[in-house]
């Protein structure tokens, strides 16, 4: 065979994701002239899709002796860096291929994936741009820019990007996740549970998975979430969104110990995040254990960010279970000012009103009691005769 039929041959095998065959077309390539950079390059991209990093790296050093000048060359460099977690390494080698070959999509692609690895959303967005422009028709770039929207909350956007991936490939399970996960954020729950279950069906996955139980708990259904949220525990066992969302789940179930230990692991695993810190904090007052320490995780989110009525309130619900009424009273107020600034009641308000509800009654006011409880179940109908009667009692 000759060198372009092996290169056929080659191409076809990688389209058909027949890697063993790809990799025999490149060792008869490299039979008929073992100075052929391409060949040697191709190989390590080859190695790299079969996980063979070690065998990846020493065939691209061969690509890059035969030809310095070869920017697919630093993209294998790059995205060996990328897997290895050497997020600096592998921007700097995919600068390279931008500056070698500044007209083709794949050295942005490789620095807006590296760019949002890091947390770099500015520069992954506008480096994705940058490919789509390039090469629209990459499904590999489409998806990327579509989570990297996602991920600054541009969420339709987000939708028109992973639907346009998922066009090229339809079976790709990890693609009806993610799109799944955006349409629950847009509150599109029927064809979010619809992408979420196509994907789950290929391939269980811990963010599938997770974000179903999502969709369970804002239904009230924990008991649905609870069996998918340990399967992605089974699967990644360090995954700090499936212990939170378990937590909520146990919460929801007023198994505030049991919710105590999962938040607590979520915590372990993501300190820097406040909803977790916040969960923790709730938890630990509802199970009545530790509250000054709960008092002190919220009170470290109060510092960060004062403009969080989330916090303010379970400060405050921490205050009047420590006997504090007037200073709990102080910090809830803060918190329903923060929340009425929006102009619309979101379900997650209810907590708020609630425990001002509680505080008036402390008070023995009970007019703005009931006035409480009636926002509260403005905020959350699905409460009415809990609130109804409490509202009543008041």
């Amino acid at each position: 065979m000759t060198r372009e039929d092996l290169l056929s041959a080659f191409r076809d095998a990688c389209t058909r994701r027949d890697y063993l065959r790809a990799l025999q077309a490149c060792r008869d390539m490299l039979a008929l002239n073992g100075r052929d950079a391409m060949a040697w390059r191709n190989m390590s991209g080859i190695y790299f899709a079969l996980g063979q990093d070690a065998e990846a790296l020493e065939t691209n050093r061969h690509a890059m002796d035969l030809d310095p000048k070869d920017p697919y060359a630093y993209y294998n460099f790059g995205a060996l860096a990328s897997r290895s977690e050497k997020y600096d390494d592998a921007i700097r080698w995919f600068n390279k291929v931008v500056e070698l070959a500044p007209d083709i999509g794949d050295g942005y692609l490789g620095l807006a994936t590296a760019y949002l690895k890091i947390g770099d959303t500015g520069n992954a967005v506008f480096n994705f741009s940058q490919a789509y422009q390039r090469a629209p028709e990459n499904p590999d770039v489409a998806r990327g820019f579509g989570l990297a929207l996602m991920e600054i909350g541009q969420l339709p956007k987000a939708e028109y990007y992973l639907r346009q991936a998922l066009e090229k490939y339809p079976d790709w399970a990890e693609l009806h996740m993610e799109l799944g996960e955006v349409l629950r954020l847009l509150g599109e729950d029927r064809d979010a549970v619809a992408e979420l279950l196509a994907g789950l069906r290929v391939k269980h996955k811990p963010e599938g998975l997770v974000s179903l139980s999502r969709v369970h708990l804002k239904y009230k259904e924990p008991r649905k979430a609870i069996p998918h949220l340990h399967r992605a525990l089974q699967l990644a066992p360090n995954h700090a969104p499936a212990y939170h969302v378990l937590g909520l789940a146990l919460a929801a179930e007023k198994d505030w110990p049991g919710a105590v230990a999962q938040f607590e692991r979520a915590y372990a695993l993501g300190q820097d995040n406040a909803e977790y810190v916040l969960d923790l904090a709730n938890a630990l007052v509802n199970a009545g254990v530790d509250i000054e320490r709960a008092h002190r995780l919220a009170a470290a989110v109060q510092i960060k960010d004062s403009a969080n009525p989330r916090a303010h309130d379970v400060a405050g619900w921490c205050l009047f279970r420590l006997g504090q009424h007037q200073e709990a009273h102080q910090e809830l107020e803060k918190a329903r000012a923060l929340i009425e600034v929006k102009g619309t009641r979101q379900p997650s308000d209810a907590s708020i009103y609630e425990h001002l509800a509680e505080v008036y009654t402390a008070f023995k006011d009970g007019m703005m009691a009931r006035e409480m409880y009636a926002r509260a179940i403005e905020s959350d109908p699905s409460r009415r005769e809990e609130w109804a009667r409490r509202g009543q009692g008041a």
